[in-house]
Formats: C-alpha cells, structure tokens, sequence
C-alpha cells in the first residue's frame, strides 16, 4: 500500500519546480521508488493512494501537474476540499467493468485532498475513474497478472462513513488473499 503524503518532486519526470508545488520529500520519493520497482519485479498487488498514485504513475514515466489551480485551466472542481476528510466532496465517473466498478458501480463519491494530479498517464497503466473536470481519479494496471489498483482520493478517511469504501481495502485483502501473494 503506497499511502498519501508531501508533494512529489518533478525532478524526477524532468520537470523544474512550479511555484506553487508543496514541500516535497526527496528521501521519500527514493525509498518509494526502490519499493516499487521491486514490488513490480516480484508481481506483488500494489494498492496505492492519493501521493501513492502519483508516486506510482511517476515510477513508470507518468508525469503530474504540479499544481492543478494554475496548471489545469480546465478544473471546475476545489481539489482542496475544505471539509472533514471523512466527507465525499465530488463525484467521480468509473469505466465499466474496471476492477472499481466491481465495488462503486460506474459513479460515486469521494474526498479530495491534492493539488497534484496524473499529467500523462505512464504507458503501463489505463485510466478507470475521472473527475468531471476530465482529471484522472483513478487507474489500473493494463498488464496481465500484474494487479496495480490506484485512487487519488483518501478512502482510508471515509470508511466509517461511506460503506464502499471499506469494501474497497476488503477487495484488495480478498484478491491477496485468494492469489496467495503475501
């Protein structure tokens, strides 16, 4: 599980720091990258969230918009949702039959913390979820056998609240578990 945190640093898919990027964690960024990229090699399931599916779409040669107020004209949606984190604050739109699908149906609900966002989709992914402002919310793996799982959202912070989203963590145990990939 690759979990949220700092902004990442745009060094690392070729890019010099926007003015308004966040603080970012270089120490992190590497330690992160290492796990993927073993993680990947041993075809381990990779559940990643929010920085994490920044952080992964980085590791396969994704870019970010390093900040989406200045750098995405398009966004019609506060990113940076100034409510409680257990609270859904838009919606996002799920292509049928992708693995969230199977949980959400083809919308639902989610919070929103990041100012950051999937740019270019790396190669090895597909996108599964977007806002209604066109940002990608969501992707999986297109590879075969290799089970890679990513919301920008913080589902972690709405399971009390929204019963889906506990059903999502259920999901990805339940895949582990029946593939035996502990």
């Amino acid at each position: 599980v690759l979990s949220g945190g700092q902004d990442v640093s745009p060094l690392l898919y070729g890019e010099e720091p926007h003015i308004n990027l966040g603080r970012t964690y270089p120490v992190r960024d590497a330690y992160e990258l290492a796990l993927i990229e073993e993680a990947y090699r041993q075809r381990k399931p990779i559940l990643a969230i929010c920085r994490g599916m920044q952080i992964l779409n980085v590791a396969f040669g994704g870019t970010l918009y390093q900040d989406i107020q200045s750098q995405y004209p398009e966004s019609t949606i506060l990113h940076v949702q100034k409510t409680m984190p257990s609270t859904a604050t838009h919606t996002i739109e799920l292509a049928e039959g992708c693995e969230l699908s199977k949980i959400f149906g083809t919308k639902t609900a989610i919070n929103s913390y990041h100012h950051q966002a999937v740019k270019e989709l790396a190669p090895n992914f597909k996108a599964v979820a977007w806002s209604t402002d066109g940002l990608i919310e969501a992707f999986e793996s297109n590879e075969e056998g290799q089970y890679i799982l990513a919301i920008q959202g913080h589902p972690e912070t709405m399971v009390n609240d929204y019963e889906g989203m506990q059903e999502l963590f259920n999901y990805f145990v339940q895949y582990v578990r029946e593939k035996r990939l502990f």
